[in-house]
């Protein structure tokens, strides 16, 4: 059994990854209240702090994969709500922040799948791909606030839409992605 570290407990809890069965809490917002609205946004319910984690990976009995993982994460100890806001609305709009997170990432991962990296053009693309992807990702992050901000019907088309691309790219829901590499000998 290996041996886990306080730090890496810590670590642990601050987080919670992506998961289809596991949604979001009010208990998970244990960032510090604020006061202001945020990001010029007056009145603002929520903050959730939403990212994707990556790492390679390569290992001796595979020398021809690279593993890479991107895993999407909340931090709880970065998302903050304000307590006279705890709405099942506001927390479904959260989740729904982080569910287009996970969509992202899914979009990433077919990205590096779909690419032959040991083609040197082809592997110049995907940092450009994942570039493209993540500015139409911020852009869709604005709409969707944009839209919802005022209406529980847009709120509900947005989740349909989110729910729909989440299903069509279902088979990218995996975090580890497997990307073959030529290797020389």
């Amino acid at each position: 059994m290996a041996n886990i570290t306080s730090a890496q407990k810590i670590k642990e809890k601050q987080f919670i990854y992506w998961d289809e069965q596991d949604k979001i809490s009010w208990e998970d917002f244990r960032g510090t209240a604020f006061h202001k609205s945020v990001q010029g946004i007056p009145g603002t319910a929520a903050v959730s702090r939403v990212g994707i984690q990556r790492k390679y990976f390569r290992y001796k009995e595979s020398p021809d994969t690279i593993s890479l993982m991107l895993r999407v994460t909340f931090n709880r100890f970065l998302s903050s709500v304000r307590a006279n806001w705890k709405t099942d609305r506001y927390l479904e709009h959260e989740q729904l922040h982080f569910d287009m997170t996970e969509l992202l990432a899914r979009k990433m991962r077919r990205a590096y799948i779909l690419v032959d990296l040991n083609i040197p053009a082809e592997g110049k693309k995907v940092p450009k791909i994942i570039r493209s992807l993540t500015e139409d990702y911020k852009a869709q992050q604005v709409a969707f606030d944009n839209d919802s901000y005022s209406s529980a019907e847009k709120q509900k088309e947005w989740r349909i839409k989110i729910d729909e691309e989440l299903l069509f790219l279902a088979e990218y829901n995996h975090p580890v992605v497997k990307i073959p590499v030529v290797t020389s000998k």
